[in-house]
């Protein structure tokens, strides 16, 4: 099954009904979201503190900007290892490129420092 995002009035409904005693089942019914979705975003606003006895007005958009950011899904970094080898040298690589020295050679030029490995080229 494919991922959807959960936007943020369902997860304020979520947590309204919810408040309001509704089941698990029921709340993912009418939300039309998936039961484990309600089950995941309740546990983390108890989390937060929230607590089936609370008022709805607990429910601020500071509280559910909470629930959402812990609720969104972690994304790894994507950058591989010669990226972060040359976030190590951004001040130079912005130097060569104020000076408008070409792209093939800045490449050089790392590999004349050991930087770059010949395979990388």
């Amino acid at each position: 099954m494919a991922y959807r995002e959960v936007a943020v009035f369902e997860v304020r409904e979520v947590l309204r009904l919810w408040l309001a005693l509704l089941a698990f089942r029921r709340i993912a019914e009418m939300v039309r979201c998936d039961r484990k979705t309600v089950t995941k975003i309740v546990r983390i606003a108890e989390g937060h503190g929230l607590v089936q006895t609370d008022s709805p007005d607990r429910l601020t958009d500071d509280f559910v900007g909470g629930v959402m950011a812990e609720l969104a899904p972690k994304v790894p970094d994507r950058h591989g290892e010669a990226w972060n080898v040359l976030v190590g040298h951004r001040e130079k690589l912005e130097g060569w490129r104020n000076d408008d020295v070409p792209a093939k050679k800045m490449v050089e030029l790392l590999g004349r420092e050991g930087w770059l490995s010949r395979s990388g080229r």
